[in-house]
């Protein structure tokens, strides 16, 4: 009787739970240029000029092991509405080197973090194929002196204007447009929904 009573509970479960809606998302992405690195590119002194004045100049070359890498949680309150978090990592290197003299070359290595509450809206679309839009801000973490900007710990965002996800419910393919401080361009990643 026992035995009867627990199996029809776990069936009774196994229903419940297959068929109510899932609310929790998990996806990892990879890919976008760092946008830390598009600043220091901008901001970094290239003097690889043929004049004489160059050749007593350091010259600084900046590179990154692209792409930002991004993991996310979502948790569903309407249909159209999930809020959640978001974390990035990139990392930046430079390399100083000097033309004349015995100066040693300086290679730096800069990790930025960043951790921003988010929320995600979602567009009416079919349902194998689903189109949102996401919005984060939060706080970025420097860990190296790399990034220009007023200390190691500044705001950060991250604005997806169009994102897809295309196959099945559980898991799923994801894409996104992004634009921010975290960011630039595109990304691509894997999900799972539960």
């Amino acid at each position: 009787m026992e035995k009867k009573l627990i199996l029809i509970l776990a069936a009774v479960f196994a229903v419940t739970a297959a068929s109510a809606q899932k609310q929790h998302e998990i996806n990892f992405y990879m890919g976008g240029e760092p946008s830390a690195f598009m600043s220091v590119e901008n901001d970094a002194a290239f003097n690889y000029g043929l004049d004489l004045y160059s050749i007593y100049e350091p010259h600084t070359s900046i590179s990154t092991d692209a792409p930002v890498l991004s993991l996310d949680y979502t948790y569903t309150f309407k249909s159209w509405l999930k809020a959640g978090l978001e974390f990035s990592h990139c990392s930046i290197y430079s390399a100083t080197t000097y033309r004349l003299g015995n100066k040693p070359d300086v290679h730096r290595t800069t990790n930025v973090f960043a951790l921003l509450p988010q929320a995600k809206f979602s567009i009416p679309s079919p349902e194998h194929f689903r189109l949102y839009g996401k919005v984060a801000a939060g706080l970025q973490y420097n860990a190296g002196d790399l990034i220009p900007g007023n200390g190691r710990v500044q705001f950060a965002y991250d604005i997806v204007p169009l994102g897809v996800q295309w196959g099945g419910h559980f898991i799923y393919g994801t894409a996104e447009l992004c634009v921010g401080s975290v960011c630039m361009g595109g990304r691509i990643g894997i999900g799972i929904n539960f």
